[in-house]
């Protein structure tokens, strides 16, 4: 499982430009409720709160269908083993089980037949996306008693391989990546979409306003996707910091369009925190390389939620 980045998302502008970002969000929601320019701060949070399908990045950055339809993530030959029980749904194991078995029947059968050619020289397999054979299907003669027992399932599979190798040369030619996982990191910036949760507000101030949101993102932050939205209406900005555990800070000045990032380890602070750890009731040897990362990312948060809270009280 891969390390989740906690992200908080601010979100500043005047009354009338959040409420339309909130709603282009919404249209694809299935939502009853819309957000109207009536309702107060409390009240949009408790919308977004109260949703049944929370708002995420998809809701404003659509994946192209083509990524969903074509799974040129994994290589082609992965799915062949789906294939031979005449579908590629990959949790009927049994299914899967009882057709393998059928084929090694059938080669125990008729040893003159098969000579174990490895998989690599059959054409139907020549994938050079692929550095091996993966899923256990070693030899090519596997595949030629499944031609001769079934071969509606090669055909199957041949129409499929014909399909895939047209989505992969689209997708590169259309959106410059191939698969889904690639899509997602360049245009999400993380490897999957993720919820917005936690709606809080956190200034109304005639027409101003600023909500706040989090989001767990996988691996890394979702700088891509934030900085689509910050350009999403000029009447927003939207702002936002994260950390991975102890091991790194970043924050993003909605404003200017900023990026820093920060390794704590580095901090010319670091032996000034640990003595303060030290000297605490929390102390404990085995945890210091946690703790004092920990306590320098939770000094980056202040500093940055007190910088954003100069920027609430303007226009």
């Amino acid at each position: 499982m891969p390390d989740y980045v906690e992200n908080t998302l601010f979100v500043k502008g005047n009354k009338k430009a959040i409420v339309n970002f909130l709603n282009q969000g919404l249209k694809g929601n299935q939502a009853i409720e819309r957000i109207s320019l009536r309702m107060t701060g409390k009240e949009i949070v408790a919308l977004l709160n109260g949703l049944d399908k929370p708002l995420h990045m998809r809701s404003y950055l659509p994946r192209p269908k083509t990524f969903d339809t074509w799974d040129t993530t994994n290589i082609l030959r992965d799915f062949y083993q789906w294939y031979i029980n005449g579908c590629v749904r990959r949790t009927d194991h049994e299914a899967l089980k009882e057709r393998e078995k059928e084929i090694e029947d059938y080669m125990l059968a008729h040893p003159a037949v098969f000579q174990k050619v490895l998989l690599e020289k059959d054409p139907l397999f020549s994938d050079p996306d692929a550095d091996e054979v993966t899923f256990g299907f070693e030899y090519a003669d596997k595949v030629r008693a499944l031609r001769m027992l079934h071969p509606e399932l090669i055909l199957e599979y041949e129409k499929y391989a014909r399909g895939y190798k047209r989505a992969k040369a689209y997708q590169q030619k259309k959106y410059g990546v191939v698969g889904w996982y690639d899509w997602n990191c360049k245009y999400y910036g993380c490897k999957w979409d993720m919820d917005f949760e936690n709606w809080e507000l956190q200034c109304e101030r005639g027409e101003s306003v600023v909500l706040s949101a989090q989001m767990e993102t996988p691996w890394s932050e979702p700088m891509a996707f934030i900085e689509y939205i910050n350009k999403i209406d000029d009447g927003i900005k939207v702002y936002a910091y994260g950390y991975e555990g102890c091991s790194f800070f970043y924050s993003y000045q909605g404003s200017t369009g900023e990026y820093l990032s920060k390794d704590p380890d580095e901090d010319d602070r670091y032996e000034e925190f640990k003595k303060a750890f030290e000297n605490s009731e929390d102390y404990d040897p085995d945890t210091v390389g946690f703790a004092v990362p920990d306590m320098i990312i939770a000094d980056y948060i202040k500093t940055f939620k007190t910088e954003l809270e100069k920027e609430f009280l303007t226009d």
